[in-house]
């Protein structure tokens, strides 16, 4: 117990154990990035992590089994992105419409967060060619990183916290990566440290980790980003720098188990730093440093190197000293100093690098070095703006990136002072321009450029920023919302922009857009909608008031906000649909025609209607739409069923009401009363409405929530009864839920009766429903033993679920078929199962296991059901992993809701399969042309273990057919097995189902046939006698004359010879021989065997046959052919036995009671016979028998148990 304590110990310490909360944020970083790429989105991350959080709990508590795969978590991940079938239709559908948007939106640019995702060379960035070392302060940096893996760098704006941080990295050597932070709200820096863990947990050449300028607010969503950071930096190695005005909140520090040590504190330059910096430019004289310490206000870094520069450029003028007395005049506070430094100095600055300050000030954010020429350009023009920006870096220019910059914090709002409104306005114009340039922009600088063209009065960037975020996908959408701040955030009490209505729709419009991904309360977006509607309202140009109201409105229709469907999405759909009537001639031609090549108005408003109704979840809400459509006039619902009643499009009815409930049901908050009521209601309705498809599924669906929620079958069962009265009893819809009802009360024949009906008179179901009813019936026949017609009923599911041309129906497409053949093995035709099984692997080959938890149940319970086949073909008992017997139940391969374990089952080659089902067609002795056609589903060539599953087979088959050649060839390979074998070291090592060997045998030395004479000759022994015991003389020559020069194997000559009848028996295996040559003769009737003979041949008949491995085969042969012999040794030759009368009475005792199999009731006639013969060694012999005896009835005992 210690020692497993004191290891777990070591464990934790060495791989870092995370917290639950840090291991929660990197699973759901994690978790959302494989889901979206399954085609699923992040807000279904918690209910994903929590199934694989309660499948953990499950599989700790259990005694075995113990781990989980990736299957299993396939599986979870399947399931949490699953897709109901019928909802292709409405995706491609919806895609369609977004199409005809995009065809109407001009795109021209790309919105990206690839800079929130993609770390950063620190040694991008060059450092500058003087610097101050500052060894003290860069050593307890480096010790914190060494001590503790991460070193908080804080102090004021200005004051060398990069440069330090960088110094430190490069003294630890080793490839870094930076992030920085430098303006970013905390929902923004929260967002980038998230995406930074997941980037750092993948990256492999990364030996630190540095986050620049980490000044935001530390609200507790951004310290459990941090926190997460730093966990994943910890499990990797990676060591941690952080740059930062402030210290790091006391909170942080302690949930992280830090100490305060970890902080290191820049502050000013000393002379003896400022003294370093003079030195490496060649500057000796003391008082130099002395006094550009004291004119930086005490050794501020940045004035400091900006007062060297600028003495640089005066070539060191003494008269400066003079200057210096008048700064410091009535003694002033240094901060004073700093400022009158700071005037100074700008002052001193050319005058173009003082101008480009100026309009550099402006960019709310970092820039980069294509800004600073375009602002150059703005009039007055800035003649040389690159080199002096390049001047400028390093002391009014921070540089974070190889081509990202910021003005120092020294600088801030430094045009405000200096600009006037109009100027500030030009620049700001200019500014956004300058961003969007480039086709691909991130989210951040997308932010600055929407803020510089509203304040700057830039229309055009504005209209092509937000037609750039209008033309996003939903996904695009949700991952730029939170960046976009000043949309999001932009206020409802005010137009969105004075200036131009047009643009003022617009901008409102985007902002309604992304708050369906960035806020999940509804207050804020139904705020932005009011706006919208009004500001829509002012625009006095109808075309124009239209065209974006309908392109917003489609828009938000196709959105899935993270609060739910958007709020009364009927009212929006409403109104969608009175400007798709476009009955004032408002929208343009071109946008009607484009869309309509898509879909029809009609189309498009039922398709949305039904896309926002699919995203409901509650049934409560779901009622509050149909009252609303009751509100409505007959025209505008006609639209709304549009699609329903368009044949081509193939879209159910039962679409419109199941989301809702699937919602409630997946919350377990389903009602049976309440809800089944609440259909009850609705079906109310649509009849009112003449909708008896919509009314017949509302029926439907209560008869569900009654049976499966209520557990009131008798309810469920008059609803439906009810509806066929009304709706009439040939109703397909109401049949099927009535026959399902009676399947889940396992009254299959009730349950046939009905899907019989349905199936037969081809009922108008959807093809999946067709695939489910065909499975329900075919399982009730079997249940019935109504095999054939469970075949026929299968392969019914399986054609509906093949035309249903979904990925996920696959699975229960090949699961059906499989079913249907063992439906036929049911009924006794084995060679059609065989070749429906054929089918089945080959499909089960272009099926990745991995790609779904039904993909995965599919794959594993087919080979279930190989291994259950060849129990059943030979009559031997086959285990599988936990020691059960394979067993099998009706629909057993398709079921369609597998278990959630069955994705960590390890599932060997599928080339074993094909070797599998090459030896059931070889054990049930028939030609299917599965064994001859092997070689073509084995791409990679042979596989050993499978090579010896088929030996297996094959010598079988030989045996029972009696076929030489079969047996012969057979006979080498299995030597050439045994040889292999003995030199691998046994069977465990070379049959390894769980990483298996492709080639077959190598061909076996003459040393090493001769070490397997014995296993030869038992062989050979064993079919010579199956081919007397079959009364077959002519096979037994045949294997004489094969035997005559044998290829493969070896045999002592000797053997031969007795066998052919030409010597005599001197050892067990030879004597063995000679009795079956004299065996031989009989069939001519040239001789016939004593009583002695006939025991002793019996005998080692079933001890050789165990041997051989053919005890089964030969025991049943040998107990007919001793029971003629009995009577004929009773009758013929009773004189050679002695006291016959003695024990004729407990010999037919012993023939007439039961035995549990054919070896043990030889071995009992033989016990009971040895008296009569009069052998000298009888009790010798009856010890041995009565040995064998109790061994062969154990083993069926165990077999049965």
């Amino acid at each position: 117990m210690e020692f497993r304590e004191e290891f777990l110990k070591r464990i934790h310490f060495d791989c870092g154990a995370l917290e639950f909360k840090f291991l929660k944020q990197q699973l759901q970083a994690k978790i959302i990035s494989l889901l979206q790429a399954r085609g699923g989105t992040a807000s279904q991350a918690n209910d994903c992590l929590n199934s694989i959080l309660v499948s953990l709990l499950e599989k700790s508590t259990q005694e075995t089994d113990r781990f989980v795969d990736r299957a299993h978590l396939e599986a979870l991940l399947e399931a949490a992105t699953h897709i109901p079938v019928n909802r292709a239709q409405l995706d491609t559908q919806n895609e369609l419409i977004a199409k005809a948007i995009a065809a109407a939106i001009p795109k021209s640019a790309d919105l990206t967060s690839s800079r929130l995702a993609r770390t950063r060379p620190v040694d991008e960035v060059p450092l500058p060619a003087a610097i101050a070392q500052r060894t003290t302060l860069i050593s307890s940096i480096v010790s914190s990183l060494e001590e503790f893996g991460i070193s908080w760098i804080l102090g004021a704006a200005g004051v060398g916290k990069t440069i330090a941080a960088r110094l430190a990295a490069l003294h630890e050597g080793g490839n870094w990566a930076s992030v920085n932070l430098r303006g970013l709200s905390p929902e923004q820096v929260s967002d980038l440290l998230s995406a930074t863990s997941s980037i750092i947990a993948e990256e492999h050449d990364v030996h630190g980790l540095l986050i620049d300028d980490l000044e935001c607010t530390f609200e507790p969503h951004v310290v459990d980003k941090f926190l997460n950071l730093s966990s994943v930096c910890k499990r990797r190695d990676l060591l941690l720098l952080v740059t930062a005005p402030r210290n790091a909140p006391s909170d942080l520090l302690f949930i992280a188990g830090l100490p305060a040590t970890i902080e290191t504190m820049l502050d000013d330059f000393t002379e003896e730093d400022v003294q370093e910096i003079l030195t490496s430019l060649g500057i000796e004289e003391p008082h130099w440093a002395k006094y550009i310490h004291l004119i930086s206000g005490g050794g501020h870094p940045q004035l400091a190197i900006a007062t060297i520069q600028s003495m640089q450029r005066a070539g060191w003028d003494t008269n400066e000293f003079r200057t210096l007395n008048s700064m410091l005049v009535g003694n002033p506070e240094v901060d004073q100093v700093r400022s009158r430094t700071r005037e100074r100095l700008l002052q001193e600055l050319p005058e173009g690098s003082r101008r480009l300050l100026e309009r550099l000030s402006l960019a709310s954010r970092g820039f980069r070095r294509e800004l600073v020429l375009d602002l150059a350009q703005v009039s007055p023009p800035i003649s040389d703006a690159g080199m002096l920006f390049d001047q400028l870096v390093g002391t009014w220019i921070d540089q974070q990136e190889k081509d990202r910059f910021s003005l120092s914090p020294l600088l801030s709002n430094f045009a405000h002072t200096t600009l006037t409104i109009e100027q500030k306005q030009e620049l700001n114009f200019e500014i956004a321009n300058s961003i969007v340039k480039s086709r691909k922009i991130d989210p951040i600088e997308a932010n600055s450029a929407l803020l510089a063209a509203w304040v700057g009065k830039n229309e055009a960037v504005m209209l092509r920023l937000c037609l750039s975020i209008i033309g996003s996908d939903n996904s695009d959408m949700r991952m730029i919302a939170p960046h976009l701040l000043m949309l999001t955030y932009m206020r409802t009490d005010e137009l969105a922009y004075k200036d131009n209505p047009i643009i003022s729709q617009i901008l409102r419009g985007v902002q309604l857009l992304l708050l369906c991904y960035e806020d999940k309360t509804l207050d804020r977006f139904l705020k932005a909608l009011r706006c919208f509607e009004r500001e829509t309202a002012r625009i006095p140009h109808a075309d124009a008031r239209a065209g974006m109201a309908l392109i917003v409105y489609l828009k938000l229709l196709l959105s899935e906000p993270l609060f739910g469907p958007l709020p009364q999405f009927w009212e929006v759909v409403q109104k969608l649909e009175v400007l798709l009537e476009n009955q004032d001639g408002s929208l343009l031609k071109d946008i009607i025609g484009e869309m309509s090549q898509k879909s029809t108005p009609e189309q498009t408003v039922g398709f949305l209607f039904l896309f926002q109704a699919r995203q409901l979840r509650k049934i409560e809400e779901l009622v509050s739409a149909f009252d609303f459509l009751k509100s409505c006039d007959e025209e505008f619902r006609a639209k709304v069923f549009e699609p329903y009643d368009t044949p081509e499009l193939l879209v159910d009815i039962d679409m419109l009401i199941s989301a809702a409930w699937l919602k409630e049901h997946d919350a377990t908050t389903i009602d049976p009363s309440a809800h089944s009521s609440a259909y009850a209601h609705m079906e109310k309705l649509a009849s009112a409405w003449g909708r008896q498809d919509l009314a017949v599924a509302c029926r439907k669906y209560q008869a569900i929530i009654l049976d499966e929620y209520g557990n009131d079958k008798d309810a469920a069962l008059s609803v439906l009864n009810e509806g066929l009265s009304t709706y009439g009893l040939t109703n397909s819809e109401l049949i099927r839920a009535k026959a399902k009802v009676l399947y889940r009360a396992n009254e299959h024949q009730a349950s046939l009766e009905l899907s019989s009906t349905l199936i037969e008179g081809d009922a108008p179901l959807s093809e999946t429903e067709k695939a489910f009813l065909g499975r329900e019936a075919a399982i009730s026949a079997e249940r019935q033993g109504a095999f054939e017609t469970a075949r026929r009923y299968f392969l019914y599911g399986a054609d509906a679920a093949e035309a249903c041309g979904v990925a996920d129906m696959v699975p229960m497409y090949i699961g059906l078929v499989a079913d249907a053949a063992l439906a036929s093995w049911h009924a006794g035709d084995r060679e059609t199962c065989l070749r429906d099984m054929v089918s089945v692997l080959e499909k089960l080959s272009a099926l990745d296991s991995k790609s779904s938890l039904r993909a995965a149940h599919c794959h594993a319970v087919s080979r279930h059901v190989l291994l259950w086949l060849d129990q059943e073909a030979t009559g031997e008992i086959r285990y599988i992993e936990n020691g059960e017997i394979p067993r099998i139940y009706p629909g057993l391969v398709s079921n369609p809701e597998p278990h959630s374990d069955i994705g960590k089952r390890f599932l060997p080659a599928l080339e074993l399969s094909w070797y599998m089902l090459a030896q059931i067609e070889n054990h049930c002795l028939l030609d299917v042309g599965i064994t001859k056609g092997l070689d073509a589903h084995l791409p990679n060539g042979p596989v050993r273990e499978g090579l010896i599953l088929l030996t297996q087979g094959k010598m079988f088959r030989a045996f029972h057919r009696k076929d030489v050649d079969l047996f012969v060839t057979t006979l080498a390979d299995t030597v050439a097995e045994f040889a292999l074998v003995s030199k691998l070291g046994g069977k465990e090592k070379s049959f390894n189902v769980e990483n298996v060997t492709f080639g077959g045998f190598p061909s076996p030395t003459v040393e090493e046939m001769n070490a397997l004479i014995t296993l030869t000759e038992q062989q050979i022994l064993s079919f010579a006698a199956t081919c007397f015991l079959g009364n077959d003389a002519a096979s037994y020559d045949r294997l004489m004359t094969a035997l005559d020069a044998p290829e493969g194997f070896r045999t002592r000559d000797e053997l031969v010879e007795c066998l052919l009848g030409r010597a005599n028996g001197t050892d067990y295996y030879t004597r063995y021989a000679s009795l079956l040559s004299g065996c031989r003769k009989t069939l001519d009737g040239a001789s016939l065997l004593t009583p002695r003979e006939v025991f002793e041949l019996t005998m080692k008949l079933v001890e050789t046959g165990k041997m051989a491995g053919r005890n089964r085969l030969l025991s049943k042969q040998a107990l007919i052919w001793l029971r003629a012999r009995w009577s004929f040794i009773l009758e013929k030759q009773r004189f050679l036995l002695q006291q016959p009368s003695l024990y004729e009475k407990s010999i037919s005792d012993v023939w007439e009671q039961d035995e549990p199999n054919e070896t043990a009731k030889i071995l009992a006639i033989l016990l009971a016979t040895l008296p009569t013969l009069g052998i000298s060694n009888q009790r010798e012999i009856a010890v041995a028998l009565d040995d064998m005896l109790k061994v062969a009835r154990q083993s069926e005992a165990n077999a049965t148990t």
